[in-house]
Formats: structure tokens, C-alpha cells, sequence
């Protein structure tokens, strides 16, 4: 391998590196963060992001004194389903709760 090519990957690391970089404090100021509240790089996209509108409803129902059986068929019925069609289950629920967290309101 000469200088040549050498220096070419490493460039190449670099502008990586730093694109990674600058979508990490992007992300971070738009609210879409990781579970540990760091601005989010690659990945599946959270319920935050795909579905703000529900994680909103829910931490709203949990604020009050709902169950998380209840906070679960009550999106239901305002047509909020999971991927196979179903109500959300309690651990889901659960997490969308803990993402509501990092909630940004607007």
C-alpha cells in the first residue's frame, strides 16, 4: 500500500467520522435521541421518531392514573396499533414512556 492510498482511506475515516459527528449534534438539537439521551446516529427508528404523536398521548395517560393495561387499549381505540395490528403491549407502553422522557415539546 503506498502514501498515496494510505492517506486516502484515512481521509475518507476522517470525513466518516466527522459526518457521523455533525448528524449526532443535528439529531441531538431536532430531540431524536438514543435510550441514553445522546443525539441518535443510525439505527431502527424509534417510536419517538416514526410516532411522536403517540408517544405523547401515552405520557399524557400515565401522568394521570391509568393503568398501563388502559393507556394500552386507549390508543388502541384511537387507531394506534403495533406492527402486527395489535394493542401495544405493557412493556412497550412501558418504553414509550421512558422515551417520552426525552420528549421535546413544541
Amino acid at each position: 500500500m503506498d502514501t498515496t492510498s494510505r492517506l486516502d482511506d484515512t481521509y475518507e475515516k476522517l470525513r466518516n467520522h466527522l459526518s457521523k459527528l455533525w448528524s449526532k449534534t443535528q439529531n441531538e438539537q431536532k430531540g431524536i435521541v438514543d435510550l441514553q439521551g445522546r443525539g441518535k446516529v443510525s439505527g431502527r427508528k424509534s417510536m419517538l421518531e416514526s410516532n411522536p404523536e403517540l408517544i405523547k398521548h401515552v405520557k399524557e395517560l400515565k401522568s394521570g392514573s391509568y393503568t398501563n393495561q388502559e393507556v394500552s387499549d386507549i390508543p388502541f381505540k384511537m387507531g394506534y396499533r403495533n406492527s402486527k395490528g395489535n394493542p401495544f403491549y405493557k412493556a412497550q407502553i412501558t418504553e414509550f414512556y421512558r422515551q417520552s422522557e426525552n420528549l421535546t415539546l413544541k
